[in-house]
C-alpha cells in the first residue's frame, strides 16, 4: 500500500481501538515490569527470558492487526479476515499475563509487597474469565457489533488498570 493507497484506505475504528487497546497494555505492560522489578537485587535470567517472552506475546497481535505496507486492503476486510488469528494471539497474551501475575504475585517473585494486587485479586480472575470468553468469541464471531462492544469493553480495562491501578505499584 503506498502513502496514496492509505490516504485513500478507510480506516475501520473498530481495528484502530484494537490498536490503541494495545498501546496502552504495552505501555502498562512496561511500567508493571520496571515497578515489580525495581526493589530486586539478582535478577534471574528465566525472569529476564520471562519478560523477553510477554514483550514478544504483545508484539505478535500488533503484527497482526494491519496488513503489510504495499497492500491494497479494505480495512474492515482485512480485521475480519485476520481476527482468528489476531484474537488467538490475544489469548496468549492473557495466557502470558496470567502467568506473570502468579509469578510476581503468587510466588512473591517480584512484588512481595504488593498489598493493592490482593485487593483487586477478584476482578482480576473476573477479568481473566472475560478475556478467555471474549476473545474466543471474537475470533469467531463476524458480528461488528460484537466486535466494537468487546474494543470497548477492553478499553475500559486497560484504562481502569492504568488510572486506578498503575498509581498503587510500586513505585
Amino acid at each position: 500500500m503506498t502513502v496514496h493507497d492509505r490516504r485513500n484506505a478507510h480506516p475501520y475504528w473498530v481495528q484502530s481501538l484494537w490498536a490503541l487497546n494495545l498501546a496502552i497494555f504495552i505501555v502498562l505492560f512496561w511500567w508493571f515490569t520496571f515497578t515489580d522489578f525495581a526493589g530486586i537485587e539478582s535478577f534471574h535470567p528465566f525472569a529476564y527470558l520471562f519478560v523477553l517472552l510477554f514483550a514478544f506475546s504483545l508484539y505478535l497481535p500488533t503484527r497482526v492487526l494491519f496488513p503489510e505496507p504495499g497492500q491494497a486492503v479494505d480495512l474492515r476486510s482485512y480485521f475480519f479476515e485476520t481476527r482468528r488469528v489476531f484474537f488467538r494471539l490475544m489469548l496468549v497474551v492473557a495466557a502470558t499475563d496470567v502467568l506473570d501475575t502468579y509469578i510476581k504475585h503468587g510466588i512473591g517473585y517480584a512484588a512481595p509487597e504488593a498489598e493493592w494486587f490482593e485487593a483487586v485479586q477478584g476482578s482480576y480472575a473476573f477479568w481473566v474469565l472475560c478475556l478467555v470468553v471474549g476473545h474466543g468469541y471474537a475470533s469467531r464471531s463476524e458480528s461488528g457489533l460484537f466486535h466494537a462492544g468487546w474494543a470497548l469493553l477492553y478499553l475500559s480495562w486497560v484504562i481502569f488498570w492504568l488510572t486506578t491501578l498503575t498509581p498503587l505499584g510500586n513505585a
